[in-house]
């Protein structure tokens, strides 16, 4: 992970909790939490009803690492956009993978209808149109291949 704002949200979640369970040996002394507690945050509630641990933990990311920019609009969410998160939880590699087969189909089609333009026209006027399509061709193809390898990587991780 190479957001710092993030790590330090996780930080100071792991804090919080190692402190909220202080007087348990085994969950008070932490090193890490899973992914599941996060949502649970929004349900825990102050003694008084006021507020919850998310809001409060907030309170303390804003007062120990905004400083003085607090409550400007200099200071950035430590999290993703919720617009992208949202975007993302509902991601299919399934239905990218659709698509980047739809486009090499489409692609040899017409690396198919080059050749036959190409076979069709006499030689004289066969430039400029074959040598730009070649340059598209191979540009397409590779830029294909580079998608179709970030998807794996996207898939591996």
């Amino acid at each position: 992970m190479t957001s710092q704002p993030l790590k330090r949200v996780f930080g100071l979640i792991l804090a919080l909790g190692n402190y909220m369970n202080g007087g348990n040996r085994q969950r008070g002394q932490a090193d890490g939490f899973g992914l599941e507690i996060l949502p649970k945050l929004k349900d825990v509630k102050s003694s008084q009803n006021s507020f919850t641990l998310l809001h409060f933990i907030v309170i303390k990311y804003i007062q120990k690492y905004e400083g003085e920019d607090a409550g400007t609009d200099k200071v950035e969410l430590p999290t993703p956009d919720p617009y992208v998160a949202e975007k993302v939880a509902n991601f299919k590699f399934e239905d990218l993978q659709a698509e980047l087969k739809s486009l090499a189909a489409n692609l040899k089609d017409c690396e198919v209808r080059v050749g036959r333009v190409v076979e069709r026209s006499d030689e004289a006027h066969r430039e400029p149109f074959q040598g730009k399509m070649n340059e598209f061709l191979a540009s397409a193809t590779t830029d294909l291949q580079q998608e179709g390898e970030a998807l794996r990587r996207c898939q591996k991780k």
